[in-house]
């Protein structure tokens, strides 16, 4: 991908899995999700050093985190993975994540298949959150239209070999999902950031200026995708209250995943909103 860009928790698994000696294959997709953009897909495996080797698997794409055109997306990637994973040799274990589900239940799958085990980790609680995003009047039915879903959810989570959550909850999450108790295999792992190298003083000032943050003021940071499963109205409230404080500054990087509160953010005069900044602007 262009630009620099900072590895996330599957590419930060991969990359120690390697770094240690593992034979390792870090399946994505070739829509680029951050950049809303499709990346070529090659022929065969791509070589990333002696141990990992990264396969891109075609999907359509989807211009918005919520609508139709993204579940088209991710049921195709799901069907790419299972024709990938036919014509491979199979792996000694598999890790797969939800989300997405349909990721999740096509790697289950092929590990039950081929009697490997497998590890399902939990990021986000799909497709539980979903009824939010629906519009106000068929959130009712949301139990309705999310029911397949749900299914790839609670079959994942049933045939897993390991369940791993980012918190205590979401691994309880998962547990519920599975309809089982706790084991020695399931585990918690929090989300890891691997700290950047510090950025030239005199970019850094630069780049502070471009943002409208001085010098002396104390940066409040967020980085990532600002969805319904963080409280945004509270970091709001503190901004609001602190509001008389000049020497502090909230800086909020990433996409909104929805339009709600982003008006009301853009208003506060200690709020900058900076949208999606690369390593090197975060490591400042």
């Amino acid at each position: 991908d262009p630009g620099s860009r900072r590895l996330l928790r599957s590419g930060q698994l991969c990359k120690a899995l390697a770094d240690a000696g593992h034979d390792t294959t870090w399946i994505t997709s070739n829509f680029d999700h951050y950049r809303r953009a499709l990346r070529p897909v090659p022929d065969g495996l791509v070589q990333v050093s002696d141990c990992l080797s990264l396969a891109v698997l075609e999907g359509p794409g989807y211009a918005s985190n919520v609508g139709l055109a993204r579940v088209r997306h991710n049921r195709r990637f799901a069907r790419s993975f299972t024709e990938y994973a036919r014509r491979s040799d199979p792996p000694d274990i598999i890790l797969t994540d939800i989300p997405t589900t349909e990721g999740a239940a096509a790697a289950i799958a092929y590990a039950l298949e081929k009697k490997i085990p497998s590890v399902l980790s939990i990021r986000d609680l799909w497709p539980d959150t979903f009824g939010d995003q629906l519009p106000r009047p068929l959130r009712p039915a949301a139990s309705i239209l999310t029911a397949p879903f749900q299914w790839q959810a609670r079959f994942a989570c049933r045939n897993a070999t390991s369940l791993v959550g980012i918190s205590e909850n979401y691994l309880d999450w998962a547990l519920q999902k599975a309809g089982r108790e706790r084991t020695s295999r399931d585990a918690v792992f929090p989300l890891a950031y691997r700290l950047p190298n510090a950025a030239p003083r005199d970019l850094a000032e630069k780049q502070l200026a471009e943002w409208g943050i001085g010098l002396d003021q104390s940066i409040v940071a967020f980085v990532g995708s600002w969805g319904r499963s963080f409280d945004r109205q509270l970091v709001l409230d503190t901004a609001r209250r602190l509001g008389g404080r000049k020497d502090i500054v909230f800086a909020i990087a990433g996409e909104p995943m929805d339009g709600s509160l982003v008006p009301e953010f853009e208003a506060a005069p200690n709020i900058r909103l900076l949208g999606w900044i690369d390593a090197f602007q975060i490591s400042i």
